[in-house]
């Protein structure tokens, strides 16, 4: 199983967008790893637009941060 959390800016994303997004990002990991769609989860996160930094600053920014089970080669992982 995967899990994708994706972590935005509260109020960023309206709900076609995160829909389209997680289908998006399901169709590249089951393709990718050649595994049934429904292996794959996406969950979206909202947080304060103020809660973001980058090298100590604020920065308004989204994170996608993948999680795959044990087992695949470096080749798989490098392509995720």
């Amino acid at each position: 199983m995967a899990l994708y959390q994706c972590h935005v800016p509260a109020g960023s994303l309206d709900a076609d967008t995160r829909n389209a997004l997680a289908e998006a990002i399901t169709n590249v990991h089951a393709a990718v790893i050649n595994t049934p769609t429904m292996a794959v989860n996406v969950v979206f996160s909202e947080h304060d637009p103020t809660a973001f930094y980058t090298g100590g600053r604020p920065n308004s920014v989204s994170v996608i941060n993948g999680t795959l089970r044990a087992g695949h080669g470096s080749a798989v992982r490098g392509n995720c």
